[in-house]
């Protein structure tokens, strides 16, 4: 006797734009119906509740992280505000409020690290939570805002960066393979992915 698994069904959200990335010449050769293999994904940890300790959770995303902010504000309990970074005719377009259920939804204003600047406009307390996704170098500030000035621990934030300004994610996947490869020759692990310069 056989055994086959459970069929789920899982929807993938990807961001589409205008650049000749390996991806987009992937999903341009796709139609309607094809099977595609997947591998991953990354692990990326969602905020813990915040509410449950007192605190109060608030996302950061711009169009690529949009998705996984999305889904976090739906799933998760205590999320007071949602920061995005949208181009002006997608911001213009229309309210995205229905996306983040009970959060007080804000734009970013279009700058080259939008949701750092946006950031600074929040009150974030001690037990509160940070998750943000979206282009390297804003989530870098981001990260740097939470933990040096706002000395928030490494727990209560949850930062990814999802793409860099000039550069593929086959290029980060490149400078990634080599810091983790140097560091092996040392004995040591990679433990800062914001460590390996893009």
């Amino acid at each position: 006797m056989s055994e086959t698994p459970d069929a789920s069904t899982l929807d993938i959200d990807i961001v589409v734009h205008g650049e000749s990335s390996p991806m987009m010449r992937w999903l341009d050769g796709l139609t309607p119906g094809d099977r595609v293999s997947f591998v991953g994904p990354r692990p990326h940890a969602a905020p813990t509740d915040a509410a449950a300790a007192g605190g109060r959770n608030h996302l950061l995303a711009d169009g690529s992280a949009y998705p996984a902010a999305s889904a976090i504000a739906r799933a998760l309990p205590g999320v007071v505000t949602v920061i995005i970074a949208l181009p002006e005719d997608a911001a213009q377009a229309g309210s995205y409020n229905a996306d983040f259920p009970g959060a007080e939804l804000r734009y970013a204003a279009s700058s080259d690290t939008p949701l750092s600047h946006a950031m600074t406009t929040l009150e974030i307390a001690e037990g509160d939570t940070v998750w943000a996704g979206g282009e390297r170098e804003d989530i870098r500030a981001v990260r740097a805002r939470c933990l040096k000035e706002l000395g928030l621990p490494k727990a209560q934030v949850q930062v990814f960066g999802y793409w860099r300004h000039g550069k593929t994610e086959t290029d980060a996947d490149v400078a990634r393979l080599t810091a983790v490869a140097e560091l092996q020759k040392q004995g040591r692990t990679l433990e800062d992915n914001f460590a390996v310069e893009i």
